[in-house]
Formats: C-alpha cells, structure tokens, sequence
C-alpha cells in the first residue's frame, strides 16, 4: 500500500463520493464465511477493484510467477464482464426499453469505471461502449476498429501522457489484436479443423450439430486467449520481466473461471445493495 506524506488539496464532493462508494465495494465483496472472508477476501477485493497491492507478498508472488498478474489490474475484461451481467439482468425487467437499458449500463459502466480508478484500459472499454451506443442511437455504421481510435484519441485527449502508461500500451495493443488477427486466425482455424467441415449444416445429426457449437466456443475461446498472449508478449515482457510460455496454455483455463468470479461479484454486489 502507499503511504500517504502530506495532502496538497483535499478531495472535492465527487471524489470523496467516489471514495466512500469503493469502500462500501469492498466490504460487500468481503462478505462472507469468516475462514473464507480472512482466506480470499483479498484476492476477490484485488481482482474485482483492481487492487493488487493488498495481495500478501506470497500470493503477489505466485501469480506473478505463473504470468497472469494482469488480472488484477482493472481492464476491459472486467468492465466487460460488468456490462454483459447488467444488461442481462435488465433484460429481465418487463417493459424496460432497450434504450433505457443500455443507457443504464453505459451509466453503470463509467460508475464503475471510476470508481475503480478510472484506470486507461478500463476507459478504453467504457469509451468504446458510449461510441458504439451512440452510433447505433444515431443511427450510423459501427465498428469496432473506429471505436478502438476514438477511445484512444479521446483518452489522450484528456491525458496526454497515457501514451507512456504500460495499462494503456497493453490495453490498446491487445485490443488491436484482437480485431486485426483474431478474425484471420479464426478463420484459419475454423477452415482446417471444424468438424464435418464438408457436410452441410441441414443434413448434419443433431449429435453433430452440438458438437460442432461446443467445438466452435472452445476453439473461439482458444484463439481469443492465444491472440491476446501473443499481442502482449513483448510489452509484458518489457514492462514486468518476464514472460510465461505456459501462460498460453494457462489463460485458456483461467479466462472462463475469472469471468465466472467477476459475475459472482457483481451479483454479490447487487444483492448486497438491494439488502
């Protein structure tokens, strides 16, 4: 943790605000069984917050050696993981426009978004979301790449010197990847080793069919995880040492299990603030 050495100004309305609302965060996120809030509630509070600095030195340690530190650091995953439960859960409210929900997600967001920080890479998703609602309430093309450049113009726009920040190398350099590669790789992928490839899809066995889904989000999963590992090697490489070959492997298990924590979370936290 820092050290506080003397308070140049003190925190206006909205900061103080902000403050106490990532405090009343953390303590619904701790909740639980004692063994288990004094065991994980740390980690929970560092991967949902972005706060790796309250992690034991021991356990700072170990996922920095096993190379998947960086989900500790707040980023579009979780903001995205964020946006995904909320909508879901407003799409089960009888009648709600989906104008009105997506507006409430896009409020949710930015929320959250500061309230954990206002990290670049969270920025970078919450921007790209607002661009993308407001093309599609304009009703104008949209798309993902364009969204990627606003969000970085914008950001840079208010701070100039995001550009030397390793969230925001990170960020945008895997997000980019993503876009530029992902799809050929996909396709590549998708091309060689599908299985009844060669078979139309109406004269496939309903056995083959689920099949051919399962094989589609494993494989899809698998080249989402790979793109992004090998978009990020050399930054991670430069910014923190080292890099973990097995972490190509590793991240395929831990992405599924990381976004089931986070909506764990996030409904601990709705429930918390509905009780």
């Amino acid at each position: 943790r820092g050290r506080k050495v003397a308070e140049i100004a003190p925190p206006n309305a909205w900061q103080s605000w902000l403050a106490a609302q990532h405090a009343r965060l953390d303590a619904l996120l701790r909740h639980g069984p004692a063994g288990l809030e004094q065991n994980y509630g740390d980690i929970y509070v560092a991967l949902a917050l972005g706060e790796p600095a309250i992690l034991a030195t021991s356990q700072r340690e170990a996922f920095t050696n096993s190379g998947v530190i960086y989900l500790f650091a707040i980023s579009g995953l979780h903001v995205g993981v964020l946006a995904l439960a909320l909508w879901w859960l407003l799409m089960r409210i009888p009648r709600l426009p989906h104008a009105a929900a997506e507006l409430i997600t896009l409020a949710v967001v930015w929320l959250y978004v500061e309230i954990a920080g206002g990290t670049p890479s969270a920025r970078r998703l919450a921007l790209m979301l607002t661009f993308y609602l407001l093309a599609k309430w304009c009703g104008r093309a949209r798309s993902p790449l364009a969204g990627v450049v606003a969000a970085g113009v914008g950001t840079m726009m208010v701070d100039p010197l995001a550009l030397d920040n390793s969230g925001f190398e990170l960020s945008f350099g895997v997000v980019l990847g993503l876009i530029l590669y992902a799809p050929l790789l996909w396709a590549a992928v998708e091309k060689r080793w599908l299985p009844w490839r060669d078979i139309p899809a109406p004269s496939l066995a309903p056995w083959q069919k689920i099949t051919q889904r399962l094989w589609r989000y494993c494989a899809g999963l698998l080249v989402t995880a790979w793109t992004a590992v090998l978009c990020s090697a050399a930054l991670t490489a430069e910014f923190f040492g080292t890099f973990s070959v097995h972490n190509l492997y590793l991240t395929v298990l831990i992405f599924p299990l990381t976004c089931a924590a986070l909506w764990a979370g996030a409904m601990a936290v709705v429930v918390g603030l509905a009780g």
